[in-house]
């Protein structure tokens, strides 16, 4: 339904660290955006006719590792275009691998690669996305400020324009 849901312990793990929120949140929209849910079920499906169910379930593992590894590009692609470090994806993953000892290598039944694999992906998107961006003359990016609402529980991201600067 396009609801993304952050665990609090997130923000208060990321007090200082808006930029690895942002790849988290980041993350999480491209999901949204990309309508993984249903197309991974829709895929699973298709393709999954007449396989036996534990063939039918590892094919849905990697449907799942498949969107992962997009989001954390599509991810990557909005924080640099909003400002972030080319590094920031990086750190950003190290940090919630470290944090919560994630550091699991890619298994047949994993629904996330594991981290040496994601950290591969995300830095051979970083470094052939770079090349691409040096090449674009353009330097102007999107700023503003995140606005988390207590009462309301959510996070907003105002785009700072000549009227709320």
């Amino acid at each position: 339904n396009g609801t993304i849901a952050i665990s609090r312990s997130s923000f208060n793990n990321n007090e200082n660290k808006e930029d690895y929120l942002a790849f988290v949140i980041g993350h999480e929209i491209s999901h949204v955006l990309n309508q993984d849910s249903f197309n991974n079920s829709l895929k699973k499906g298709k393709d999954g006719e007449g396989l036996k169910p534990k063939k039918k379930e590892l094919l849905g593992f990697k449907l799942s590792r498949k969107s992962e590894s997009k989001a954390d590009i599509s991810s990557a692609k909005m924080l640099i275009n909003a400002g972030y470090s080319y590094e920031t994806p990086i750190k950003a993953h190290e940090f919630f691998a470290k944090l919560g000892g994630y550091g699991y290598i890619t298994e047949k039944e994993s629904t996330h690669p594991g981290y040496e694999d994601r950290r591969k992906k995300l830095k051979t998107f970083l470094g052939t996305y770079q090349k691409e961006q040096d090449n674009f003359s353009s330097t102007e990016t999107t700023s503003g400020n995140w606005i988390f609402n207590r009462k309301e529980n959510t996070l907003t991201y105002q785009i700072k324009t000549p009227s709320n600067k």
